[in-house]
């Protein structure tokens, strides 16, 4: 299962034999799109401070997927080049489960 890249759709059929030997086909065509947050997580940190944050990661398929991390640090007032967030670029999840991804900011 993919998303679909600009101006193009997906395309798939589905066959429904019928009793009667004689069966029905739908042609389907769509688009998909990258899921939706499930929320937001504002946290005040104190400066100068490090701190570790634990995020829950749901895998709603039945077969394990990869899910790439993106971190950036959002409209800082004035960058400072020492404060950085560490973590894995990556976390794989077993199907129709969870994992804990533990992200770590410092200075």
């Amino acid at each position: 299962l993919t998303m679909t890249t600009e101006n193009r759709k997906h395309n798939g059929s589905i066959f429904f034999p019928l009793p009667d030997g004689t069966g029905l086909l739908y042609n389907m065509t769509g688009f998909s799109d990258q899921p939706r947050p499930i929320g937001t997580l504002p946290i005040d940190i104190p400066a100068k401070t490090q701190h570790t944050e634990t995020l829950r990661v749901h895998n709603w398929l039945r077969v394990p997927q990869r899910f790439i991390v993106i971190r950036e640090i959002l409209k800082p007032d004035r960058p400072d080049p020492a404060t950085n967030l560490k973590g894995f670029d990556y976390i794989d999840v077993p199907g129709l489960s969870e994992r804990e991804y533990t992200s770590l900011r410092g200075v």
